[in-house]
């Protein structure tokens, strides 16, 4: 009975962790390793890193826009909020994966790798929820903003659209091997 094991649950990696002769506790578990080569490795976080920037950048611009058109628009505000979210939830899923570098231990591969394009996919949707939500605001001329923030905003979505997209295809392609 003294050696019960824990039911599995959210905070079962912390099994892996065991204390060492020194007092400290050192990881025991298992690791996965990038198996396409260092220099893949490199090209394929520029990528990334490049496909999460440039639709935050402008997405966060657009929101300090004076008369960016998001004002009291319910179809526009809410993916585009939606939108700015789960982009950087993808930055921090991104940042781990960086700093774990090429050898994860096995629970931070499983909370990145794993579930990065799930996450570039809700980038994907809320872009063009709020993308079509620009086009009926367009159309029903309800939409009080200026062509240059309209602008603005299509192309911040189509690069956040794009970049999911972009990132889903780089982490599916990524090879990694239990070490």
């Amino acid at each position: 009975m003294a050696d019960k094991q824990k039911r599995p649950g959210r905070r079962d990696y912390l099994n892996n962790f065991k204390m060492d002769d020194s007092g400290k506790y050192a990881y025991r578990g298992t690791y996965m390793a990038y198996t396409n080569g260092e220099e893949t490795w490199k090209k394929d976080l520029i990528r990334i890193w490049i496909c999460c920037a440039i639709p935050i950048v402008l997405l966060v611009i657009l929101g300090f826009l004076p008369h960016s058109g998001l004002d009291g628009n319910l179809i526009v505000l809410l993916p585009y909020g939606l939108g700015i979210v789960a982009l950087f939830v993808l930055v921090w899923k991104v940042a781990r994966l960086t700093h774990g570098g090429l050898r994860l231990r096995k629970y931070v591969y499983d909370a990145t790798v794993k579930v990065l394009p799930g996450y570039a996919a809700a980038v994907i949707i809320t872009a063009a929820f709020a993308l079509v939500g620009i086009i009926i605001t367009l159309i029903l001329g309800s939409f009080q903003g200026t062509i240059f923030s309209t602008v603005l905003f299509i192309v911040g979505q189509l690069c956040a659209g794009f970049g999911g997209v972009f990132v889903q295809r780089v982490t599916r392609k990524m090879n990694w091997s239990e070490t």
